[in-house]
């Protein structure tokens, strides 16, 4: 559902909605009865209750897809105001530390807008990872990768071009290359979504040179909104953003980057193996990443583990992309086991054969979809 927010000042408003929306909106009385089956049914709004019924109006409807669609009751903090910020077609800066619900904030937005939207992200695994969850919410959703087939890559550009999905992740390096613009022009972009945009600036500590070709899309885009996120981002940094990706000022949040979950310890290196070990063994039963400064390192690391009894694995540029997809689902099958295998033994034994059965079938359907790989 979409409100046009310029009907707003026109002395009769009306709003169109299906039966199905209607059911959250059971207060207000249509002018028409409710039918039996979804149409649409139109009702009219005096004029000084119009900005009153329409934010009430959006704020159900926004809230009943955040729980039925993402299984939230409630927003996260800063969420809410970013959400509708995106929603009232604003351009949007959102620094959020890690773990806040950055993706939340424009995957609402692009599942309730009847346009197209499109999500730039650095990362294949991230790509990967995002587009996995929003189908397990049952949202249709696109990626566009270098992972991909041909075969797969041919059937996700038909389900954007077709209207069967109205999302799609893509890396900057494909979405900037003139065939791609090319095709989308001929579409009605509703957002851009750029995801760890300090990747734009060269104060950043990642910068990279195919990010700052996303300083083209206003001009070529001047209809669609641009929104930004990323979890770190300085004064300098977020000045630079700015001046590079926005036509005008965006609407700048800052949620802060403190994580307490999160603590910082530093150790003086002295025999690396031994201090590894005596780490993961004070940690038996979790799971984790140890980061490396090289490819070479990084296998040296993940075979040393493996020959201590450890289950572990490199992940890299340098592997086959097969290897590299393998990795990760297998990396997420373990996750998800330990996750809800936690959950298990914290439900009540009258639950167990319930949580046990979600176990298993979400088991069942990862391993599925890994052997899929070669």
């Amino acid at each position: 559902m979409e409100i046009n927010l310029d009907e707003i000042n026109k002395d009769e408003l009306k709003y169109t909605f299906t039966a199905k929306d209607l059911n959250s909106f059971a207060k207000y009385r249509p002018i028409s009865e409710q039918p039996s089956s979804i149409k649409d049914i139109s009702f009219s709004v005096k004029d000084e209750d119009k900005l009153k019924l329409l934010e009430t109006l959006m704020f159900n409807f926004n809230s009943e897809i955040l729980k039925n669609v993402f299984g939230f009751s409630n927003y996260r903090y800063g969420q809410k105001e970013i959400v509708e910020n995106i929603l009232s077609k604003k351009q949007t800066l959102a620094i959020m530390p890690t773990g806040a619900g950055k993706s939340l904030c424009y995957q609402l937005p692009a599942v309730i807008s009847k346009k197209k939207t499109i999500v730039i992200a650095p990362l294949i695994a991230l790509i990967e990872d995002q587009v996995s969850s929003l189908k397990e919410c049952g949202v249709n959703v696109e990626q566009l990768h270098s992972n991909q087939s041909r075969d797969e890559l041919t059937s996700s550009w038909n389900n954007f071009k077709n209207g069967k999905s109205n999302i799609i992740y893509i890396s900057p390096e494909r979405l900037m290359t003139d065939h791609m613009i090319n095709n989308l022009k001929s579409f009605e972009i509703g957002l851009f979504v750029i995801d760890e945009i300090h990747c734009v600036s060269k104060w950043g500590q990642s910068f990279r040179p195919d990010y700052e070709k996303l300083s083209k899309l206003k001009k070529i885009f001047p209809n669609s909104n641009i929104v930004g996120f990323t979890a770190t981002a300085d004064k300098t940094t977020r000045l630079d953003i700015i001046n590079k990706i926005f036509d005008n000022d965006p609407k700048v949040f800052i949620k802060g980057f403190d994580r307490p979950n999160l603590s910082l310890s530093v150790y003086q290196k002295t025999n690396w193996k031994l201090q590894i070990i005596d780490f993961l063994n004070s940690r038996k039963g979790q799971s984790g990443i140890i980061y490396c400064l090289s490819r070479k390192k990084t296998e040296e690391v993940s075979s040393f583990l493996i020959e201590k009894g450890f289950y572990a694995s490199a992940y890299h540029a340098g592997l086959d992309a097969s290897v590299r997809k393998n990795v990760q689902n297998i990396n997420l099958i373990f996750f998800i086991y330990k996750m809800e295998r936690a959950q298990l033994e914290n439900t009540s034994n009258n639950s167990h054969k319930q949580v046990g059965e979600v176990v298993l079938n979400r088991l069942l359907r990862m391993l599925c979809f890994t052997q899929k790989d070669p």
